[in-house]
């Protein structure tokens, strides 16, 4: 789960290991990407995540909906 973090150059190492997993990612958004973004290169691992096979992008209260 990622929830509505910032995008710091630090999280793109993490954000890799995302991308590679064949586990569902569930992206629990409050705030808007630009708001969040602070190095463009850990926006676009996210970018990835959430559009990528195993990612499911939601705000708050649409989360339990993706989820069903």
């Amino acid at each position: 789960h990622v929830a509505d973090v910032d995008l710091t150059a630090g999280l793109v190492p993490v954000l890799d290991r995302l991308t590679e997993s064949s586990t569902p990612v569930y992206c629990v958004e409050g705030r808007s990407l630009a708001e969040r973004t602070v190095s463009q290169a850990a926006a676009e691992r996210y970018r990835e995540v959430r559009s990528g096979e195993t990612g499911v992008a939601a705000s708050a209260p649409e989360l339990l909906e993706a989820l069903a």
